[in-house]
């Protein structure tokens, strides 16, 4: 066990260092972008700039550490699952519950660093950040008001002011406390300046022995303040609950409460960072149980394991927090949610590990997984795809849809008995895969197949052995035509059929139809076919080199020059096109013989003057 705990260990110093590092990077970026105005108005330099991150520094490792670590363990897991040493760990009789023991190791001293960056170093520096803020960055003076904070005046006097209006010179909601051989403390709710001297109104006169008995209450609508300091320079030494110490936060509180004033944002911010201290375990009791449920095997789906765990833990805890600062919540309660909810989870999680339960749990996920990469993960598609099936398994560079698969992308439909999604190596589709009584419904587009590939970069549909119907537009008139071929490209409005034919006849075989070795339609625009030959009852009349026909307009045809439009072969392609029937005219020098009159309605079938066409054509 204590080389697999060295090798785990050494496999997720890389990761963590990563993790850390991005989160660093990351919102020391943030914090500029916020400032570049700022930045760039006052014109400050570079130096500066990094002096300031260098004050944020502490307080952003003491935030990063939770993504390095979890991002080390989707990353550990991920490899170990990608090399198969998860199943040789497991051949040997180790529990997948044991894994987690060099994380604990890891976090435990984490938790340690994190609590004293919080408390002893995150302060000292968190002063010094906002000393270069507003020095550097606001331009303003180095001292300025702080409402909402204690100050203290001497060495045993205390003010607080809750608002502080620097136009009107009013301060709302005042407290003056002096320890001595006696406590003594005033309150007031408001006070102004008059003649460079400070009243007191609407107040009380509180005087407490030693002992801690009341001996004085009075109550007075005006007094004047005994304070020989400016009372704006008292305003101006105060600290921000995250600029003190956990000792100096402890002294706040309770002078607050002695005073009769709430201190929910001194304890919140006390609690906050015994909370956070914790968070390294809190991941791990997640993070472990949760990689080995899944097992993947991308790194990049660590990372967005990690992004989504991190913004839910900490965006909880700050929304939280700031309830319990505004007592929506129990303060000292607050900031422990994030951590008992997901401790809970992971914890249960954790026990399940080794079970059957846990192998239903993790194909359940799997399957919710994949489907949400299909709803959410449109960014792999030009547009959304949604896939249904009864039946969905993940394999290491495919995923697996069995059993009434149904496809739907844009106005497109595609159903098929199985379907293949094949993945690069970010985890990316290349391609889907339709097998077995495919059917693509497209519009007016009907197409069945044996087998269907869809690549959604370029939006290009393959289909094999194909048989089906389109409705073109001729001269204002649609018109359906059934199309068959041996390969079939859809790709946008453009349709191309290798070695196939089209007819609008629907009978199987058709009486009559076009066979080409190459056809290419597009919607609304033109037909372009390649050594063309018109069959009758699978008899070969005529043979033309190329094809072409506008879908637009009246039909014109060319094979190197123009034809007119006299020409035996354009006549029958039109009537085959325009009318849906098909009547032969033809000279001596065509057939050897005379025909007159033969004519075919593909509604039913029917050919008038058969015998005659047998007889001339010598066949009997």
């Amino acid at each position: 066990m204590k080389i697999l705990t060295k090798y785990l260990l050494k496999l997720s110093a890389v990761p963590f260092l990563i993790g850390l590092g991005g989160f660093i990077i990351f919102v020391s970026i943030e914090i500029l972008y916020q400032l570049s105005d700022l930045i760039v108005r006052h014109r400050v330099g570079i130096g500066k700039l990094f002096l300031l991150l260098y004050y944020y520094l502490p307080y952003f490792v003491a935030m990063g550490v939770p993504v390095g670590v979890l991002l080390s363990i989707f990353w550990t897991f991920s490899k170990l699952s990608e090399d198969r040493e998860l199943m040789a760990i497991q051949v040997h009789g180790i529990s997948q519950k044991n894994l987690i023991v060099p994380f604990l190791f890891l976090s435990v001293l984490l938790s340690v660093i994190v609590f004293f960056l919080n408390d002893q170093v995150v302060p000292v520096y968190q002063s010094r950040a906002e000393e270069a803020m507003s020095k550097y960055v606001l331009k303003k003076p180095e001292v300025f008001v702080v409402e909402n904070v204690i100050s203290k005046i001497g060495e045993d006097q205390y003010f607080y002011v809750e608002k502080y209006d620097e136009k009107t010179n009013t301060l709302w909601n005042v407290v003056i406390f002096k320890y001595g051989s006696e406590e003594k403390i005033v309150t007031a709710k408001r006070v102004q300046k008059r003649e460079e001297r400070w009243y007191l109104f609407d107040g009380r006169y509180y005087t407490v022995d030693k002992d801690g008995f009341l001996k004085l209450d009075v109550h007075f609508s005006e007094m004047e303040l005994d304070i020989t300091e400016d009372i704006e320079n008292l305003l101006r030494v105060g600290k921000t609950p995250r600029e003190m110490t956990g000792k100096e936060l402890k002294e706040k509180i309770e002078f607050f409460r002695k005073v009769g004033i709430k201190p929910s944002p001194w304890i919140v911010e006390l609690q906050s960072r015994y909370a956070n201290s914790l968070t390294p375990i809190v991941i791990v009791l997640v993070g472990v149980p949760l990689s080995l449920l899944f097992q993947l095997r991308s790194k990049s789906w660590g990372v967005i394991f990690t992004f989504v765990l991190v913004v839910l833990y900490q965006g909880s805890g700050a929304w939280l927090s700031a309830m319990g600062k505004e007592n929506l919540l129990d303060p000292g309660f607050a900031p422990w949610i994030p951590n008992i909810v997901f401790s809970v989870m992971g914890g249960l999680l954790f026990v399940l590990l080794d079970t059957a339960v846990a192998y239903r749990i993790r194909e359940f996920l799997t399957r919710i997984f994949l489907l949400l990469i299909f709803i959410l993960g449109t960014s792999l598609f030009s547009s959304q795809v949604n896939i249904v099936s009864d039946q969905m398994e993940r394999l290491t560079d495919k995923m697996l849809f069995l059993g009434n698969v149904e496809i739907t992308y844009k106005d497109a439909t595609i159903q098929a008995s199985k379907t293949v999604v094949h993945l690069n190596k970010e985890d990316r589709v290349e391609y889907l895969e339709a097998i077995g009584e495919v059917v693509y419904r497209k519009k007016d587009t009907i197409l069945e197949s044996d087998r269907l590939i869809f690549y959604p970069e370029g939006e290009r549909n393959l289909l094999f052995h194909v048989r089906g119907s389109t409705i073109v537009e001729i001269e204002g008139e649609k018109k359906k035509i059934y199309l068959s071929g041996e390969e079939i490209t859809v790709e946008g409005s453009k349709t191309t059929v290798d070695f196939g034919y089209i007819t609008t006849c629907s009978e199987i075989p058709p009486h009559y139809k076009l066979k080409a070795t190459y056809m290419e339609i597009r919607e609304n625009d033109y037909l372009l076919a390649k050594n063309v030959v018109f069959y009758l009852l699978e008899i070969p009349i005529f043979y033309q080199r190329v094809l072409h026909l506008s879908l637009r307009q009246t039909a014109a045809l060319f094979c190197g020059n123009w034809i007119r439009a006299e020409s035996l072969f354009e006549d029958l392609v039109q009537r085959f096109l325009r009318t849906g029937s098909c009547v032969l005219f033809c000279k001596e020098r065509a057939w050897g013989g005379k025909l007159e009159g033969v004519r075919m309605e593909p509604q039913t079938g029917k050919l008038d003057g058969q015998r005659q066409l047998r007889r001339i054509t010598g066949l009997s």
